[in-house]
């Protein structure tokens, strides 16, 4: 069975816009406290396989038997063999199989693309996003007077309920078909 020893996953150059559903960009009023777009996408792609704009993604694995990529889409660009002989990572050719890649027993390193610059995000992922972004906005907005949570129980209540952004928000509902590779991977 292949182990997955190592994920390295890189930031994207830009993260997706969130508009509200008017049309206008979220977070622009100068009243309200601004919420980064990476925040919501980071949180957003920790719960699910699929991945938006590009960026690099390298994995360290061991074999043999078959692997799938964890991240979708992905686009193979090298792959490596250990060869602990010569102690160097060799180059190799990774066999395709019906889910993946059919790896040998060794160690291998596989570099590429996860993400796709010119797909559209899928409706349910940038609702997702949107209500995310919202949910935080609103806590933001309730902790911007730094004087109206000076009480211990009321800045844990806030925490709380900020660590539970994606349940209370109603996001992770949406993304819960994309939680696992496969689910809505070919969607």
């Amino acid at each position: 069975m292949t182990r997955l020893l190592e994920m390295d996953e890189g930031e994207p150059n830009a993260w997706p816009e969130i508009v509200d559903r008017m049309g206008a960009l979220l977070g622009r009023d100068p009243n309200d406290p601004a919420v980064e777009m990476a925040a919501v996408w980071r949180r957003i792609e920790a719960w699910v396989s699929w991945r938006g704009p590009a960026r690099s993604a390298a994995f360290t694995l061991e074999g043999p038997g078959e692997w799938r990529p964890p991240l979708h889409p992905f686009a193979l660009l090298q792959a490596f063999r250990w060869d602990a002989t010569s102690r160097i990572w060799m180059e190799t050719t990774l066999p395709a199989a019906p889910l993946g890649y059919e790896l040998d027993d060794g160690r291998w390193l596989v570099t590429g693309t996860a993400g796709n610059d010119d797909a559209p995000v899928p409706a349910e992922i940038y609702e997702a996003a949107q209500r995310l972004e919202e949910y935080m906005r609103g806590i933001a907005n309730k902790n911007k007077d730094s004087f109206a949570y000076t009480e211990l129980y009321q800045s844990r209540r806030a925490a709380r309920y900020a660590a539970r952004a994606l349940e209370l928000s109603g996001a992770a509902d949406l993304l819960r078909p994309w939680r696992k590779l496969g689910a809505r991977a070919g969607a």
